[in-house]
């Protein structure tokens, strides 16, 4: 399968970098998704959840206030002004029962 490389930055530091098979994104007039060989495109990004498809078919969330991503056939380069790694922690947990499950880290 195709991969993509994705780059998510703050004016802090690189929060993401890496490979990942699909990227969705909560651009400002809708939420789409990324794969590689994407069309080239730039646009603004609102406030919502980065879900990064990664190597080994784990899913990483990555939330954000705001920002802008640029899009070409092989990268995705976000560039958001804070954003906050959510991580799973546990295996099986049920979404709707994981509020106390989650280890946040946040980047600003």
């Amino acid at each position: 399968m195709s991969m993509l490389k994705l780059e998510i930055l703050t004016p802090n530091g690189i929060i993401y970098d890496g490979n990942a098979i699909t990227v969705t994104l909560p651009g400002e007039e809708g939420e789409f998704g990324v794969l590689a060989e994407h069309s080239t495109v730039a646009t603004l990004l609102k406030a919502g959840v980065i879900d990064i498809e990664k190597e080994d078919k784990t899913t990483e969330s990555v939330v954000v206030n705001w920002g802008v991503v640029q899009v070409d056939e092989k990268k995705v380069v976000v560039l958001v002004d804070v954003a906050v790694i959510v991580i799973l922690v546990g295996v099986g947990v049920d979404v709707d029962f994981c509020d106390s499950s989650y280890q946040i880290s946040t980047y600003n």
